[in-house]
């Protein structure tokens, strides 16, 4: 789980231009903290993160976490992203 976690997070960063050095700067200067990059590899490397640091994390990228149903099908669009009862049972 935890490579899960850290090969996610590092998509997410690839995906938006930001390195790892720049998304722990934003965290210590958006939650008052003095995190290393080192710390936070750490964590990821070893699946010792917080699920309160991972939604900080996706708050930084301008994320949302959700709940989502497992017979719930989701497609993104054009406008959006939309849901509905998964017809694959």
């Amino acid at each position: 789980m935890s490579s899960y976690i850290k090969k996610e997070i590092q998509m997410l960063l690839i995906q938006n231009d930001i390195t790892m050095s720049q998304l722990v700067s934003s965290l210590n200067k958006k939650y008052g903290r003095e995190d290393t990059i080192q710390n936070l590899n750490n964590k990821l490397t070893r699946g010792t993160i917080k699920f309160s640091e991972i939604k900080e994390i996706a708050e930084v990228l301008n994320y949302k976490l959700a709940w989502i149903p497992n017979d719930v099908y989701i497609e993104a669009g054009k406008n959006g992203v939309y849901y509905s009862p998964n017809v694959n049972k």
